[in-house]
C-alpha cells in the first residue's frame, strides 16, 4: 500500500496483521488435527478454530474439547509423540510469513 495518510497506513496495517495472524491459527488447526492420533476420529474432529482474531482480542483461538485430547499430548498413543501440539505451534511460528 501506498499512502500517505496515516489513518490509511494504520488502517492496512491492522488488517494485514489481521489475517497473517488468522492464517496461523488456521494453520495450526489444520497441522494439529493432522497430528492427532486416531484410533475413533474423535479427537482428530474435535479441532476447531474458534474465532477470527482481532487486534486487542486475547482468547482460545483453536481449541479441542475432546476430554482425552491431554493424554493423548502427553505421548500415550504410539501414533503421536509427547508434545506434538506444542511441536506443530512451534514450527509454525517459526516459519517465515509475508504480510
Amino acid at each position: 500500500m501506498r499512502s500517505k495518510n496515516p489513518k490509511a497506513i494504520k488502517k492496512h496495517m491492522r488488517e494485514a496483521l489481521g489475517r497473517a495472524v488468522d492464517d496461523l491459527f488456521r494453520d495450526i488447526n489444520i497441522v494439529t488435527a493432522n497430528n492427532t492420533p486416531v484410533r475413533t476420529g474423535r479427537a482428530k474432529s474435535g479441532w476447531h478454530k474458534s474465532r477470527v482474531y482481532r487486534i486487542g482480542f486475547s482468547g482460545e483461538i483453536v481449541e479441542n474439547r475432546v476430554p482425552y485430547i491431554g493424554l493423548l499430548d502427553k505421548g500415550t498413543s504410539p501414533q503421536a509423540p509427547a508434545g506434538y501440539v506444542g511441536m506443530a505451534i512451534d514450527s509454525l511460528i517459526r516459519r517465515p510469513r509475508k504480510i
